[in-house]
């Protein structure tokens, strides 16, 4: 089902049974929207292309929404079912990550106390 689908750390551990480490580049989408220009320099870099047009691009490009939907506000009682159901999975998951996403625990640990 969607579960196993979503299931990130697995579908991450498939891909490291096909491909070398230095071969995957796992990306969090927080530093695309708060440091467009330095991931994209680093997805260029991984890729062995060339940054330039990243480099030179003004900021403005880098941080304008493309085809963006409107924005809804998540219910709290649906959050807190969410985080009841992945909790466990996410600590896992953020083991294995190359970035620190220690915020995202705290949150759904806060959720979890109310």
């Amino acid at each position: 089902g969607s579960r196993g689908r979503g299931n990130y750390l697995r579908c991450m551990q498939n891909w490291r049974e096909v491909f070398a480490s230095d071969q995957m580049l796992i990306l969090n989408y927080e530093d695309l929207i708060s440091r467009p220009r330095e991931l994209l320099v680093s997805v260029s870099e991984f890729l062995g292309v060339s940054t330039n047009v990243y480099q030179s691009m003004e900021e403005q490009l880098l941080r304008d929404r493309v085809f963006s939907g409107p924005s809804y506000q998540m219910p709290e009682m649906l959050r807190e079912a969410l985080v009841e159901i992945y909790y466990a999975s996410l600590v896992e998951l953020c083991a294995h990550l190359p970035f620190d996403v220690d915020h995202w625990i705290l949150g759904c640990e806060k959720s979890l106390r109310c």
